[in-house]
Parts: structure tokens; C-alpha cells; sequence
């Protein structure tokens, strides 16, 4: 009895499932997973909506220049540095500095999905921004250090 209630259960739940599946929005299809969402974003806004890319890159604390924005591209093995930055050279990038697995550069947005794509890349990020705290007990004032 429980056997075929369940299996019921389970057919109702599929027929339900098939007969309202939607399918997923074309944005979701785009997505790369080894591309950071917000500059995903930066990316759909500069090929849809042009004109907000400068609002939307300050509200994501970087700044697009010349169609480039600032990333990092952490490497899966720090063997792959060298043709990576070959490859982001290739990709039309500017000022490619690495250390270790790390490579900075200015990246045009139109490239950016492809280059996540690569062999070797782990993911592509914003690059950090140091941030001050209201900690001074480390003798900040006492040696006059500034802050950052």
C-alpha cells in the first residue's frame, strides 16, 4: 500500500514538474561560473545598457577606462602564469603584473567571458581594496604612519 502510494506520489510530482517547467532565463545560460558576479554584471550592462556601465562600475567600486576594467586572474597552477599572461597580452590587456598565482591587469569587458573560459584560469575577480580601521594600538600614532 505504501509502495503504491508513494510511487503515486512521485508521478504526480513529475507530471506537475514537466507540465509547468519554465525554461531558465537567457542570462542564466551566459553565466560563468569562473567570473565574478559583479563583473558579470559590468559585462551584460556594457553590451545592453551602455550608458549606465560608469554608474554601475563606481557602484562596484572599480572604473571601466577605454572599454578595461581592473581583475585579477587567479591561475589554477602557478606554471599556467606564463601562458596566461601570453593570452591576456593576445586578449588586448594592458599592464599584466603576476606573483605567484596572480596576475593584474586592465582587461577589455567584451573579453572577459571568454578569458574565464581559458585553460589554466581558476577565476577572474575585482582586485581587493585595502580598507582602513579605526584600530591605532599597533603605534600608528606613535611612529605618525598615515593611513592608507
Amino acid at each position: 500500500m505504501y509502495a503504491k502510494t508513494s510511487a503515486r506520489l512521485a508521478l504526480s510530482a513529475l507530471v506537475f514538474f514537466l507540465l509547468n517547467f519554465q525554461p531558465l532565463p537567457a542570462a542564466w545560460a551566459r553565466h560563468t561560473p569562473r567570473l565574478q558576479g559583479a563583473l558579470e554584471q559590468l559585462v551584460e550592462v556594457s553590451r545592453f545598457a551602455p550608458q549606465q556601465l560608469d554608474a554601475l562600475a563606481t557602484q562596484r567600486g572599480t572604473s571601466v577606462a577605454g572599454g578595461r576594467v581592473a581583475v585579477v586572474v587567479e591561475a589554477q597552477r602557478e606554471s599556467d602564469v606564463p601562458q596566461l599572461q601570453k593570452l591576456l597580452v593576445q586578449q588586448g590587456a594592458e599592464a599584466v603584473d603576476a606573483f605567484q598565482r596572480l596576475i593584474e591587469a586592465r582587461v577589455p569587458l567584451s573579453r572577459l567571458s571568454a578569458l574565464a573560459r581559458a585553460a589554466g584560469v581558476d577565476y577572474i575577480r575585482l582586485p581587493y581594496t585595502p580598507r582602513t580601521t579605526s584600530t591605532t594600538s599597533e603605534g600608528v600614532a606613535l611612529i605618525g604612519a598615515r593611513a592608507y
